[in-house]
């Protein structure tokens, strides 16, 4: 694959290709490799991993219309969202073959990461650059003990509350609510 551009694209957005999804596997360990070079241009990869995530807006004639209420939300459709990435910011002499070998395992603390592809980007100088031999593949299947349990996923890798957690106090806190709801109200004559 080639990319060649001028200096109106490479000093903004630059180029970039994505590829095809790839099903991949939550705490497996792979392998990225590839060749490139490059006339001046900055180069850069990303490996990005999706999960399949419900929404709250619905489509057909309804598109963009957010649900009222929870009771109202039904989703219709889940919608891939990125859950992990990859970045690795190329380096190697100008104007020659360099070979970018990089691991990665994907993960999350409260998706689960299906679906990967590959970001092939290059920006910054205007000039050529050349993509050969672009390989994602699995090294070590995923450990079953290494993943969280579905009790145990948290919202991020910085809270200690696991995402079970969250939800039972939430239901704890609308209780409490309610019970106040009911002992304000005055009696009825």
């Amino acid at each position: 694959m080639r990319f060649d551009f001028p200096a109106s694209v490479a000093e903004t957005t630059g180029v970039l290709y994505y590829s095809d999804y790839f099903p991949v596997e939550e705490g497996a360990a792979y392998r990225f490799e590839c060749r490139w070079r490059t006339s001046g241009p900055a180069v850069k990869v990303f490996i990005k991993c999706y999960d399949e995530i419900g929404t709250e807006y619905r489509t057909g004639n309804n598109v963009a219309s957010p649900a009222k209420t929870k009771k109202d939300y039904i989703p219709e459709e889940k919608q891939l969202r990125e859950v992990y990435r990859s970045q690795q910011n190329l380096k190697g002499p100008a104007n020659q073959w360099n070979v970018q070998t990089e691991d990665f395992t994907p993960k999350h603390t409260k998706y689960v990461p299906r679906w990967g592809r590959v970001m092939l980007y290059a920006y910054l100088h205007p000039g050529v650059v050349e993509w050969d031999d672009v390989v994602v593949k699995q090294i070590l299947p995923a450990s079953p003990g290494e993943l969280p349990s579905e009790d145990q996923k948290k919202h991020s890798i910085g809270t200690k509350v696991t995402i079970k957690e969250m939800e039972e106090n939430q239901r704890r806190s609308e209780e409490l609510k309610a019970q106040q709801r009911n002992r304000q109200t005055p009696p009825k004559r």
